[in-house]
C-alpha cells in the first residue's frame, strides 16, 4: 500500500508541496504551506538528524486550532527510518474551532541537504474510522442598513448680466431705387372694433306733436308667469275666546200660569264693564198646542243692556213663531203656539253688557198661558266673553 501526493495537493484543507533531491522515484521531504499566512517567508534553517520513528498512537479527538505562531528555523533532515506498522485509524473527533491565524514568521536560512534515510516498509492499513458528525453552520450575520441618501446641493448663484455693447455708427444711405410695380389690391380689412360712445349732446327743443297714430291691436294674453316663492308664514292670530257650555239636566215644567220657572244649571256669572255673547237651544214640549212659551234672564244686579230673542215652528210647514226680552227677568213678547203637543226644537241668541257691577245671570222659562209647557233634559246653553 503506498500514497501518492502530488506538488499542491491538500490534506485536510491544508496545501502541502514536494521536494526532490533530482533521484527518480525517491521522496525527500514534504513541508507544509498555508495559503493563509500574511508574512513572508523565513530563511531555510540548517537540515536537523532524523529522530527515531515512534509507534503509531491512536488518534485522539482534534483539538481547537491555536493561534499559528511564528515559523522556526528549519532543522536538519534526519536519516529515513524504517517504516513502522500502519495503526488503526482512529475515530474522527468533531472538528475544533477555528483559531486565530497568527502572523506569517521570516523564513529561515536553509541547512545542507541531508542524507536519504531507508525507506520503511509500508504498515498494514487501518480500519477507517467513522466519520465525524459534521459542524453546525454558524448563523448568517444581520446585513447592515442602507445609508441615508445625502441631501441634494444648493443651486448655485446666477452670474451677473454682461454689459450692453454700445450702438453702432450709422451707415451711409444707399442711393434711392427705381420705383417698384403697383401691387394688387389688398383685401378689405376686417371692420374695426366699435368706438366709445360720444358725449351727450344737448337736448334738441321739443318737435311738433304728431298726429296721433291708430289704436294697434290688443296683443295676446302673454304666457303666466312662474309661481312665486311661497311667502312667510305670517303671525299667528290672537287666541279666540272660549264658550262656557252649561246643561238642563232634567225636564222642567211650569205650572198651569205664565210665571217663569228657573232651568237648573242655566246660570252663568258675569264680570263688570263685559260684553257676553248668549246661544241657547233645545227642545220644549206644551200640552195644547195653541200654547206658546217664553225665555229671559233674572239678573242679579243691574246692567248696560240685555237682549234675547228665540223662536221655533208654529206650524210644521214654514210658519215660525217667537218673543224676545229686552229687561231683568221680563218678556216683551212669547211665541203663540206650537204645530201640536209633540216635542219641537227652540233656537235663542242675545248679548249682555254689564256696568261697573258683577253678578250672575239665570235663563228662566215661562208658558204662554195658564197650560203646562215643559223645557226638556239636554236643553244647553252656549255663553262667550267677547269683551
Amino acid at each position: 500500500m503506498s500514497l501518492k501526493i502530488k506538488d499542491g495537493d491538500e490534506i485536510q484543507g491544508i496545501p502541502y508541496s514536494i521536494r526532490s533531491n533530482g533521484r527518480k522515484g525517491r521522496i525527500i521531504r514534504f513541508t507544509v504551506s498555508s495559503s493563509s499566512g500574511t508574512g513572508t517567508q523565513g530563511p531555510t534553517g540548517p537540515q536537523g538528524a532524523t529522530g527515531p520513528t515512534g509507534n503509531n498512537g491512536s488518534t485522539g479527538p482534534t483539538g481547537p486550532q491555536g493561534a499559528t505562531g511564528p515559523t522556526g528555523l528549519q532543522g536538519a533532515t534526519g536519516n529515513q527510518g524504517t517504516q513502522g506498522t500502519q495503526g488503526s485509524i482512529g475515530i474522527q473527533g468533531p472538528t475544533g474551532a477555528q483559531g486565530a491565524t497568527g502572523p506569517q514568521g521570516e523564513a529561515g536560512v536553509a541547512g545542507p541537504q541531508g542524507t536519504q534515510g531507508t525507506q520503511g516498509s509500508i504498515g498494514i492499513q487501518g480500519t477507517t474510522g467513522a466519520t465525524g458528525p459534521t459542524g453546525a453552520q454558524g448563523t448568517q450575520g444581520t446585513q447592515g442598513s442602507q445609508g441615508a441618501q445625502g441631501p441634494t446641493g444648493a443651486q448655485g448663484a446666477t452670474g451677473p448680466t454682461g454689459a450692453q455693447g454700445e450702438q453702432g455708427l450709422q451707415g451711409v444711405a444707399g442711393p434711392t431705387g427705381p420705383q417698384g410695380l403697383q401691387g394688387t389690391q389688398g383685401t378689405q380689412g376686417s371692420i374695426g372694433l366699435q368706438g366709445p360712445t360720444g358725449a351727450q349732446g344737448p337736448t334738441g327743443a321739443d318737435g311738433a306733436p304728431g298726429v296721433q297714430g291708430t289704436q294697434g291691436t290688443q296683443g295676446s294674453i302673454g304666457i303666466q308667469g312662474p309661481t312665486g316663492p311661497t311667502g312667510a308664514q305670517g303671525a299667528t292670530g290672537p287666541t279666540g275666546t272660549v264658550g262656557e257650555v252649561y246643561t238642563l239636566a232634567g225636564d222642567q215644567a211650569t205650572a198651569a200660569n205664565t210665571t217663569p220657572v228657573t232651568l237648573t244649571g242655566l246660570v252663568f256669572s258675569y264680570a263688570a264693564n263685559s260684553k257676553y255673547r248668549i246661544w241657547f237651544m233645545g227642545r220644549v214640549q206644551p200640552t195644547a198646542a195653541t200654547t206658546g212659551c217664553g225665555f229671559q234672564f233674572d239678573l242679579s244686579s243691574a246692567v248696560t243692556s240685555i237682549d234675547v230673542q228665540f223662536f221655533h215652528q208654529l206650524a210644521s210647514t214654514g210658519t215660525l213663531s217667537g218673543g224676545h226680552s229686552i229687561a231683568d227677568d221680563a218678556s216683551v213678547g212669547v211665541s203663540s203656539g206650537m204645530p201640536g203637543t209633540s216635542t219641537y226644537p227652540v233656537t235663542g241668541f242675545g248679548i249682555l253688557i254689564t256696568t261697573g257691577n258683577t253678578g250672575t245671570a239665570q235663563l228662566r222659562f215661562r208658558s204662554e198661558t195658564t197650560a203646562v209647557t215643559t223645557c226638556k233634559a239636554g236643553f244647553t246653553m252656549v255663553i262667550e266673553k267677547i269683551a
